[in-house]
């Protein structure tokens, strides 16, 4: 189509593009969006990862005094006693780096590596900061 005064092709019926008020309001709009889905997502991801991380450490640490009960015939008085033989440094909680929960009982005394040493012949593992649903405490106890 022309226009009679310039007598050249006029698209004004036809606009072509956004303009620059459009395309702010469109990128504004997918960013709130993704940072909504990213949100919903992120925490349970993490929570499960933290778990994961728990309950290897806690396997870990399990396999650890079994290799030392093969040693001296029981399980240490504290597991700071499987340092450096058996582990090179003992597990922490992912999140806040405490202690996993550590109990024994029936002590004897035995002779290991050439020195008495008391031992225990049960124990019990436990990692108590579970997060996931249910968030019960997981626990390994000695076979």
């Amino acid at each position: 189509m022309y226009n009679v005064v310039g007598m050249c092709k006029s698209n004004t019926h036809f606009p072509t593009g956004f303009t620059l008020i459009e395309l702010i309001i469109a990128v504004g709009l997918m960013a709130i969006l993704s940072a909504g889905v990213i949100s919903l997502i992120g925490p349970g991801s993490r929570q499960y990862a933290r778990d994961t991380d728990r309950r290897s450490d806690i396997n870990t640490i399990a396999g650890a005094l079994e290799m030392y009960r093969n040693d001296c015939s029981g399980y240490p008085g504290s597991t700071a006693a499987l340092t450096p033989t058996y582990m090179t440094t003992i597990p922490t909680d992912p999140r806040n780096g405490s202690a996993y929960t550590y109990t024994r009982a029936t002590a004897v005394s035995v002779v290991c590596g050439g020195v008495n040493v008391t031992v225990y012949r049960t124990f019990t593992l436990c990692a108590n900061g579970m997060e996931k649903p249910p968030a019960t405490p997981y626990c390994v106890y000695n076979p």
